[in-house]
C-alpha cells in the first residue's frame, strides 16, 4: 500500500514513515520483475484517506483548519477507498499494475468543483 513518500517527496516529522512507503515501492517494483509466470505484484494506492496520520502533527489548530480546507476538497474517508482497493486488488491484473484511487484528473475535478461542492469529512 503506497502512502506519503512513496514517489521520493519528504515532509518533516514523516521521515520513517516516508523512508518505509519509498522502499515499499522500490520492492514491489523489483519483485514485480522477479516473481515466475502466473503471479502478479501490484502497487494499491489510496492517495489521500482521512485517519488520524493525516491530521497528526498539527499543535496550531489554525495551521490545521487550514489544512482541513486541503484534505476536504483531496481526502476521502476509509470506508469508501477501502471496498474500491480491496476490489480490485483481488481481481486479475498484469504484473506490476498500479492501481491509484486519486488519480490526476480526480484531483483537477475535484479542485476545480471545490467552489460548489462543499464536503466535511470530519463531521461526526
Amino acid at each position: 500500500m503506497e502512502g506519503l513518500g512513496s514517489d521520493g517527496r519528504t515532509v518533516p516529522g514523516l521521515s520513517v514513515y516516508g523512508a518505509s512507503k519509498r522502499a515499499l515501492t522500490y520492492l514491489t517494483e523489483a519483485l514485480a520483475k522477479e516473481v515466475p509466470p502466473g503471479v502478479s505484484v501490484g502497487l494499491l494506492s489510496p492517495g489521500m484517506v482521512v485517519t488520524d496520520l493525516l491530521t497528526h502533527g498539527y499543535a496550531d489548530p489554525a495551521e490545521l483548519a487550514k489544512a482541513r480546507k486541503i484534505f476536504n476538497i483531496l481526502a476521502d474517508r476509509v470506508d469508501t477507498v477501502a471496498p474500491w482497493l480491496a476490489e480490485r486488488a483481488v481481481a486479475p491484473a498484469r504484473n506490476g499494475a498500479h492501481v491509484r484511487w486519486l488519480t490526476t484528473p480526480k484531483v483537477i475535478g475535484r479542485f476545480a468543483l471545490a467552489p460548489v461542492r462543499r464536503r466535511d469529512l470530519f463531521a461526526e
